[in-house]
C-alpha cells in the first residue's frame, strides 16, 4: 500500500478503519468464547449411556 501509489490515501484511509474495526470485532469475539471455555470446563457432567 504505501509507497506503491495504486490507491489514493482516502481508500487507503478507510481501509485501515474497516480493518480496525473488525479486529476488534474478532478479538471480542475470542475473548467471549474464552471466558465460555473456562465457565464450562468446571460445569462437565457425567453423561450416560446404558
Amino acid at each position: 500500500m504505501a509507497g506503491t501509489g495504486a490507491k489514493p490515501a482516502g481508500v487507503e484511509k478507510m481501509e485501515l478503519t474497516r480493518l480496525r474495526a473488525e479486529l476488534a470485532r474478532v478479538k471480542q469475539e475470542r475473548d467471549i468464547l474464552k471466558k465460555r471455555r473456562r465457565t464450562l470446563r468446571g460445569n462437565q457432567c457425567e453423561v450416560r449411556l446404558d
